[in-house]
């Protein structure tokens, strides 16, 4: 459980763990810029209840190179992707709110049997991309300002 602050830092996860905010609480993740927020190299991680902000143009909020992912109920901006899944099966991007990514809101490439579910993009150059991707679940996902949607 994580309190509140603003944590300026990249998260390295590399074993299975469940990072979540305490209750009440709002942590924030100032990715300074530079590499993602958290970058997910481990199967079976849950990230959940995060502000992920200033990830800045190149990179992303969250990188999943992983299967069995959860990330839940975040809320991302100022990065140029929110969440970008690579080789990725058996994960969930759900209940985040991501604004203003100046790339993709979501992105799933080369990953099969993931569920993006419940989401809000607003204001993203591209609010969701599936590419070289099968089995994939988009549902109850709302873009709105998006300059493509899907």
């Amino acid at each position: 459980m994580v309190s509140d602050g603003t944590y300026v830092e990249n998260v390295n996860v590399g074993k299975s763990v469940t990072i979540k905010a305490a209750d009440g609480a709002a942590p924030v993740v100032d990715a300074g810029k530079k590499y993602p927020g958290f970058w997910v190299k481990a199967k079976d991680v849950t990230i959940e209840g995060f502000t992920v902000k200033n990830g800045g143009p190149s990179y992303t909020a969250f990188y999943v190179a992983a299967n069995g992912a959860q990330i839940l109920d975040n809320h991302i901006s100022g990065c140029g992707w929110g969440v970008y899944l690579t080789s990725s099966s058996g994960c969930t991007v759900s209940g985040n709110t991501i604004d203003g990514a100046t790339s993709k809101g979501i992105d799933l490439y080369s990953s099969s049997n993931n569920v993006v579910d419940s989401n809000t993009l607003t204001n993203c150059a591209l609010g969701v991309r599936i590419s070289s991707a099968s089995s994939d679940v988009l549902s109850q996902t709302n873009m709105n300002g998006n300059t493509v949607d899907l």
